[in-house]
């Protein structure tokens, strides 16, 4: 157990949520600690890797990073999108550092060794000395890329680094039952945004998890979605977030983007934007759909990377252009007001005074609940087996 988790701060962080104190600050400063989320929290679970339509053709790659571990995901030359730990079995330099097309095999930028689309080593340059390429005690039989775990759900794509998670579908079914009314893979990628934090990982998460911030922070936001107008939901204890029943998907521009099928007023009406435990930040629209991955860089380093999707050809449809704009620059204005907050939010961390903070009973339950479910995976006696994998 973390020594920052003392006795006395998991009572505090236990109690009912009015009464409860927040993690320590130094959960939110300790590159130690830090370390052990990736072991325990991380590592033992399914995230989010990247969307499955980003690879559509044999031989697309894309690089992701889950918990500190680069990864790659690749189509191979059967159209099954596999995810390699992405350090070449040389020197571990990153094999694939950008997003790629129609690759015939992968190869490493710093001494040329060639791994095929299933990951194995084809080639090694000079290995013997010039101009020969096979070296005594190198048998590339053995020196694939190591494999990672990979599954897919309505086209996103998601890794366990342990091995051991159960499957996918399975983890997953609490929100997929609430949500078994949506088409969720009829979504198609329409592109990317990152936005770099100098704040923790989890306060990015805790951020999204409330909206008792909306007048302060995103005063035009709450103009149309309100504070009063959201709702808190748990799904199982994969998902919990906000919803809303009042969605409209009145766009400035005059257009209207299509909506799933099947789907009543009130289906219409409604949004949610859950966390999939413990980093993914999720919208779900009757128009679009979105997905943020929130990666740990550092103790006060975040990466959120935003994945945006519209229902089938909107995602290309030329004359809805438009209201594809629209609907991402919404979206991105809402997201850059978070920036300065959840930084300050990070610098209060490194006051000596903080001494966990409080949490509202009637606005921060999923706050209080969201940093349970790190320290109880902190406080476990048995971190996760990725601890001791070589990769």
């Amino acid at each position: 157990m973390s020594t920052i988790l003392t006795p006395d701060a998991l009572r505090a962080l236990e109690r009912p949520t009015g009464f409860a104190s927040g993690l320590p600050r130094q959960a939110f400063t300790s590159q130690a600690f830090l370390d052990d989320e990736i072991a325990r929290v991380f590592a033992p679970t399914w995230i989010y890797a990247g969307a499955e339509s980003a690879v559509p053709e044999v031989g697309d790659t894309l690089p992701a990073t889950i918990g500190n571990a680069p990864v790659v995901l690749v189509r191979g030359r059967d159209r099954t999108v596999r995810a390699f730990h992405n350090i070449c079995r040389h020197r571990a330099a990153l094999v694939v550092t950008e997003p790629g097309t129609k690759r015939s095999s992968l190869v490493c930028p710093y001494h040329g060794w060639t791994y095929d689309l299933d990951g194995g080593l084809l080639r090694t340059p000079h290995i013997g000395g010039t101009g020969k390429h096979t070296c005594e005690g190198i048998e590339r039989a053995e020196l694939g890329l190591k494999p990672v775990r990979c599954e897919s759900w309505g086209g996103l794509l998601f890794v366990n680094l342990s091995g051991d998670a159960p499957p996918l579908a399975d983890h997953l079914r609490p929100l997929t039952e609430r949500w078994s009314a949506y088409d969720v893979g009829r979504f198609r990628y329409a592109g990317s945004i990152d936005y770099t934090l100098t704040c923790n990982w989890k306060l990015a998460v805790e951020n999204y998890l409330e909206s008792y911030h909306l007048p302060w922070v995103h005063p035009s936001l709450n103009s149309y979605s309100r504070l009063d107008d959201h709702y808190m939901f748990e799904a199982g204890t994969v998902a919990y977030g906000q919803g809303t029943t009042v969605y409209a998907p009145d766009l400035a521009c005059g257009q209207t983007l299509p909506p799933l099928d099947g789907l009543n007023d009130a289906a219409r009406a409604r949004a949610e934007y859950p966390v999939i435990f413990p980093s993914l930040m999720v919208g779900l629209q009757c128009d679009h759909f979105y997905v943020i991955n929130v990666v740990p860089l550092a103790p006060d380093h975040t990466l959120e990377h935003f994945d945006l999707f519209f229902v089938d050809g909107a995602t290309t449809d030329d004359r809805l252009a438009p209201a594809r704009k629209e609907t991402r620059d919404r979206w991105n204005a809402v997201f850059v007001e978070d920036v300065a907050i959840v930084e300050s939010a990070q610098r209060g961390r490194a006051s000596p005074a903080m001494d966990g903070g409080r949490f509202s009973a009637h606005q921060d339950a999923l706050v209080h609940l969201f940093e349970k479910s790190v320290a109880r995976l902190m406080a476990a006696q048995s971190p996760s087996r990725v601890a001791q994998m070589s990769a």
